[in-house]
């Protein structure tokens, strides 16, 4: 044989072994992972009403507008808490059930009464 084909002969053999070593030849310990800490959380629910209209007669159709205090939202982030959820607690409001000249059914409005944010922080 010659030598071009000697050193050929050992790098392939080389590469061979060092193959089978990275596919699984050797003994690999299992990855183990640090259990994560334990987290507690306490909650706050913090509600804004909306202003109130009549739920019959001719105001029954207002809207109402649910106005966020960012000074309030701005206390609770400064303790700590964070906003983790939203939503809108519906009324419901009858605008003809009062009046005796509308014989076709009961027409309904729905309208936000209030907003709930529930907050959250780790708990101390």
């Amino acid at each position: 044989m010659t030598l071009v084909r000697q050193i050929v002969a050992v790098m392939a053999l080389g590469f061979i072994a060092s193959g089978s070593y990275l596919l699984g030849g050797c003994e690999q310990k299992p990855h183990q992972v640090a259990p994560a800490p334990t987290v507690t959380w306490e909650y706050k629910l913090f509600t804004i009403g909306a202003p109130t209209h009549e739920r019959t007669g001719p105001n029954a159709l207002a809207s109402n507008e649910i106005i966020v205090d960012e000074k309030k939202l701005n206390e609770f982030g400064s303790a700590g808490w964070e906003l983790t959820s939203t939503w809108l607690e519906p009324e419901t409001s009858f605008p003809n059930m009062s009046d005796n000249k509308y014989v076709t059914g009961i027409q309904s409005n729905v309208r936000p009464s209030r907003a709930v944010l529930l907050f959250r922080r780790t708990s101390r």
